[in-house]
């Protein structure tokens, strides 16, 4: 866990934890995530909430195993490309993102007003 740590930014080195199943970088001071993240393809729970992130890295779609992302509280304008490539994923949080009203590409099996989706998005579109 290194949530409420004042980070800034984080190491490329993370990507030599491979066997990491949960990461929780909430409450830092994150405006962006180096695309080594994607090397953890064991992550079954991403939390990076409550920071001031405006974007994700591009190759997010290698987390197949994600089944949790916990995004809230960001500075997200869009939903993050590669997010229909998370086969996997059961819980996605969105909530106070500068998001439109009306979010394409995600289709859940029930949504809150908190913007909590609960499902898997349509179809699989890498980044580009």
């Amino acid at each position: 866990m290194l949530q409420s740590n004042l980070l800034s930014q984080l190491p490329p080195d993370v990507s030599r934890l491979t066997d990491l199943k949960a990461l929780s970088l909430a409450s830092n001071r994150l405006t962006s995530l180096p695309d080594a993240l994607t090397a953890l393809t064991g992550l079954r729970l991403l939390d990076v909430s409550h920071n001031a992130l405006g974007s994700l890295p591009s190759g997010v779609g290698a987390l197949s195993r994600l089944k949790s992302l916990k995004l809230h509280h960001n500075q997200l304008p869009t939903v993050p490309n590669g997010l229909s490539c998370l086969g996997a994923l059961t819980e996605l949080y969105l909530s106070h993102n500068p998001l439109p009203l009306h979010v394409s590409g995600v289709r859940g099996r029930g949504t809150s007003a908190g913007g909590r989706v609960r499902g898997v998005p349509v179809k699989c579109q890498s980044a580009q």
